[in-house]
């Protein structure tokens, strides 16, 4: 078993298969190298041609930033667009609140307009108006001071919307309240004006226009709160009716009381009055040029004669064709009255 072990536990580096170590150390000199048999080289598998593909890289740090900046992004613009369609639905949900709370406050100025124009003996008495697509302040009304007398306000309250809607409110309120059998158109102005001032100081004001007409004899007291003038067509021609005044809620009292004149005038057969707001005169075209005062001039000195509804129907076109395609920007309030012959 020894001897066993000795003769077969030695090896060749290039070999791996057992040696004789006593008859393999050193080959016999006699010995010829060996030459390889061809025909055994051809009978040998040809080498496998194989196509080597370049290993996969993993993702570096950089290519994971650039995956996460890319999605952030994807996730931002999700964000973005969720965030503008939200703030969309927002906008038409507001406005739509905005246009319903316009037409109430439209209905409820609508509705304290005069219902019907008091009839007085020998005079024709009419009023056109007409609101913008915005809540205007513009409002007219007949207060009965007393059985022989008539009071007449055409006004507009400063602003738009529901505010100027308010105060228009107010203003009505007031005068219906303080001009019962007060005589004098001033009297009852300063009274107003002590009454909404200290509400209305520092945020809106009323111009108005207040006449107080005697039903009998035709005498008019004027008063103009810092409102667009009066005209008269009268024997002399058309003049411009304009005391002193500032409007109603732009002082408290002292001021306003020494500025406010009366000017009285009576109507004669033939004549005409005009009380119009500045939606009127500022009517403006495309090019947005104003109607402005000289067209009233020259329409109530042409058709000063012409039944009162007729006379507001040629003025109401004239400014129409003015106007054009141009969008209404303001109200438009116009009253005239015409003595007849």
């Amino acid at each position: 078993m020894v001897k066993f072990l000795k003769e077969n536990l030695f090896y060749h580096h290039n070999q791996i298969f057992p040696i004789n170590p006593k008859t393999h150390l050193h080959p016999p000199a006699e010995a010829s190298p060996m030459k390889p048999d061809k025909k055994k080289l051809k009978k040998l598998p040809k080498p496998l041609k194989t196509k080597i593909s370049p290993p996969k890289l993993k993702k570096t740090t950089k290519t994971k930033e650039l995956s996460s900046t890319t999605l952030s992004k994807k996730l931002s613009k999700t964000n973005l667009a969720h965030q503008l369609s939200k703030a969309s639905k927002e906008k038409k949900d507001l406005l739509e609140q905005h246009q319903q709370e316009l037409a109430k406050a439209n209905k409820i100025q609508f509705n304290l307009l005069p219902e019907q124009i008091p009839k007085v003996p020998g005079i024709d008495i009419r009023v056109h108006y007409q609101s913008s697509k915005e809540v205007g302040g513009d409002y007219y009304d007949f207060i009965p001071v007393s059985p022989e007398h008539l009071g007449i306000v055409v006004a507009d309250v400063s602003g738009k919307g529901i505010p100027a809607a308010m105060v228009m409110a107010m203003t009505r309120a007031s005068l219906r309240l303080l001009a019962r059998k007060i005589l004098s158109p001033k009297e009852t102005l300063i009274r107003v004006n002590k009454f909404l001032a200290k509400d209305i100081r520092g945020m809106m004001f009323v111009t108005l226009i207040y006449m107080i007409l005697h039903i009998h004899t035709k005498e008019i007291l004027i008063c103009n709160a810092g409102h667009n003038p009066l005209l008269f067509k009268g024997e002399d021609g058309v003049q411009i009716i304009n005391p002193p005044g500032i409007a109603v809620g732009l002082d408290l009292g002292e001021r306003f009381n020494e500025i406010l004149q009366e000017q009285s005038l009576t109507l004669q057969p033939g004549d005409r009055i005009l009380a119009y707001t500045d939606g009127v005169t500022e009517a403006m075209n495309e090019n947005e040029e104003e109607f402005g005062e000289e067209p009233l001039v020259e329409i109530i000195e042409k058709y000063h004669n012409k039944k009162s509804q007729k006379f507001l129907n040629i003025l109401i076109e004239a400014i129409t064709q003015h106007q054009g395609n141009a969008e209404q920007h303001d109200d438009i309030t116009i009253l005239t009255m015409y003595r007849k012959r």
